[in-house]
């Protein structure tokens, strides 16, 4: 009888292990339907949000879920020469001392918004689109 119980209890101890160990979450069960040819995944939390990285297309991509595995936005980066035209004109007209050293597309319930991360000698900016036509200084600092 002791081995019968004992027995049990070890059955009983492996299946409630094995339910736990590394169990998928709604977030990496809708992004492995969304995302199906995603490669060099990598997850991380941000704050309530899960946050995977990846290659997709041979682009760094990054998809942000909520706490209900909803896709929230996902962000991309960009070519200068890939962001709409009039953005691309603004920003060789009106930022034509500073060079480009980043540039991301986020996509959300909201819309798409762009960010390009701009240097001089002096600063760093962050401009963030406001429309599909113009910038606004979204951070400066100043370099040491």
């Amino acid at each position: 009888m002791k081995k019968k119980t004992l027995i049990a209890s070890l059955l009983a101890l492996i299946i409630t292990i094995s339910a736990f160990a590394n169990p998928i979450s709604n977030a990496q069960a809708n992004f492995n339907k969304q995302f199906k040819q995603a490669t060099n995944v990598n997850w991380s939390k941000v704050g309530e949000r899960e946050k995977v990285c990846f290659t997709l297309d041979g682009r760094a991509v990054c998809a942000y879920y909520d706490t209900d595995g909803k896709l929230y936005s996902i962000t991309r980066s960009l070519l200068s020469t890939e962001l709409p035209l009039i953005l691309s004109a603004d920003l060789k007209q009106s930022y034509s001392d500073f060079w480009i050293t980043n540039i991301s597309e986020v996509a959300n319930g909201e819309g798409t918004t762009y960010y390009a991360t701009l240097e001089n000698a002096d600063h760093e900016l962050v401009l963030k689109s406001t429309n599909i036509s113009e910038w606004s200084v979204y951070q400066k600092f100043k370099k040491y």
